[in-house]
């Protein structure tokens, strides 16, 4: 090109001399024709960098486009994995509340429980099995039981050999002047381990401080109520689950209610916007939904959802707080909300079935000091069944109940008061209420468990007592003390 140019530059300064002389050379010839070679060599450069270029440009926005479509997957795959994350997340947060319950459940069993495989090794025992024949968990663990309690040695040939029925067979034995009943059932679920599940049939003295003992009962009855804790373990769990599963529809309905609130405003610029688009009148709209009553109805949607959340809330914290794990707690709140449970559980069976019953929960905490070292689950636990101990109570006589809940203080402990307005409980039985599998109530009506746990929880587990009288009228007053926190 620079040639080409030196060359038609040479050109044209001859041409200048001949425009001098007037005359047409081959010269000027030349020069026409090389500048009509140099138009078409630039318009051909022209047009071949144009299309370089738009080339160019579409190579960049395939680029651009790919980039997008790999920015698009990279964040489905990452919310994917963020989902996978959180569901990760969640279901090892049950998994260890539900191991959590199931320890508490293991433990809080009346009566002592070993779990061994089929050479006799222990894989497990509970709290009561410790207390009964003084041997620590931690020790006791893959120890043979035959070994380090000898009195087991008659059952070791039925485990090793599998010579049992599922559960009907039944030893029995003399530990330290107390005969014991044990029944050995094999976990079919579980291949190789037995449940061998002891229960006192004698006790030696009947004083009031052996209430924790068990009462003399046969085999029948011991593995009918174990059923019955696993079954109210099932269904704790079953209901903790359920919560949360009613807890993600709650949420979606309070925000969908929140944002139909949001976008009929017209102090938003983005509604005025969309409007005017649509050609709709915001303030009109207001107007409208305002004179209907609209906006009323959306604020008591919103409530409703927000007390079910509540409700939802206090279910998941009394299932799921089965961690046990002692700490200062407000007792009074404790109380407070276990007592919202129960009201809100009652009125909505009530509402679904005929019941000809008004009974009455009255409550009143007035105790100033209430911090006390507890675990709330178990604090709960005992305030829920002591409430429905009473209900039935009174129902059994045709009588609705009307129980107050009281708290107060002492220089050193937190007072607990359920009274209530039933029949009561004869005095030569009342130091038996709180004996495991002992109930007033008929047969079938209740496994006699209730108060015997709730009389562990107070006492073992957390240096508490527990006491019952008959009141002057009629019914009868529980009254649980919990030492206090020092400050």
């Amino acid at each position: 090109m620079r040639l080409l140019l030196f060359t038609l530059f040479s050109l044209l300064s001859q041409s200048g001399y001949s425009q001098h002389t007037g005359a047409t050379t081959p010269v000027d010839s030349l020069i026409i024709v090389l500048l009509s070679l140099f138009s078409l060599a630039a318009a051909g450069l022209y047009f071949l960098s144009q299309a370089k270029n738009k080339k160019l440009i579409a190579r960049t926005d395939g680029l651009i486009n790919a980039q997008h479509r790999i920015n698009k997957e990279l964040a489905n795959k990452s919310h994917l994995a963020s989902e996978a994350l959180e569901q990760q997340r969640l279901c090892e947060s049950n998994l260890e509340a539900i191991k959590s319950q199931t320890t508490a459940t293991f433990n809080a069993l009346p009566s002592a429980v070993f779990v061994v495989n089929n050479k006799g090794a222990i894989q497990s025992l509970n709290r009561k099995a410790e207390l009964i024949f003084k041997v620590s968990k931690y020790k006791a663990l893959n120890k043979s039981l035959f070994i380090l309690l000898p009195c087991f040695k008659p059952i070791e040939n039925i485990i090793r050999y599998e010579q049992t029925n599922y559960g009907k067979t039944q030893l029995e034995f003399t530990y330290k002047r107390h005969i014991f009943s044990a029944n050995i059932i094999p976990l079919k679920d579980i291949p190789d381990t037995w449940l061998i599940y002891v229960c006192e049939k004698h006790v030696e003295s009947h004083s009031y401080s052996d209430n924790l003992h068990d009462s003399a009962m046969g085999e029948s009855q011991c593995s009918h109520n174990a059923i019955q804790h696993e079954k109210l373990a099932s269904l704790g769990e079953m209901a903790a689950g359920l919560a949360h599963e009613i807890n993600n529809p709650l949420s979606a309905i309070l925000n969908n209610l929140q944002n139909i609130h949001r976008r009929t405003s017209p102090a938003l610029e983005a509604n005025r916007i969309a409007a005017e688009e649509t050609g709709l009148d915001l303030e009109t709209l207001r107007h409208y939904l305002t004179s209907r009553e609209v906006d009323h109805f959306f604020e008591n949607a919103k409530e409703a959802t927000k007390q079910a959340m509540v409700i939802v809330a206090n279910v998941l914290n009394f299932a799921h707080s089965g961690k046990n794990t002692k700490g200062p707690e407000n007792v009074n709140t404790l109380i407070d909300t276990i007592l919202d449970i129960e009201h809100r559980s009652r009125h909505a069976v009530s509402s679904r079935e005929s019941n000809p019953f008004d009974h009455k929960i009255k409550r009143s905490l007035r105790a100033k000091h209430d911090i006390c070292l507890c675990s709330p689950p178990e604090i709960q636990q005992v305030i829920l069944n002591l409430i429905k101990n009473s209900i039935q109570a009174c129902e059994g006589i045709n009588k609705s109940a009307d129980i107050l809940v009281s708290t107060d203080n002492t220089h050193t402990h937190f007072v607990i008061k359920i009274k209530d307005n039933g029949p009561g409980v004869e005095k030569e039985k009342l130091t038996n209420i709180f004996k495991p599998f002992y109930t007033t109530k008929r047969i079938g009506e209740g496994t006699g468990l209730g108060l015997s746990i709730s009389y562990l929880i107070i006492t073992d587990h957390h240096n508490g007592d527990i006491s019952a009288y008959n009141n002057t009228g009629d019914g009868m007053t529980i009254t649980i003390q919990l030492p206090l926190m020092s400050e």
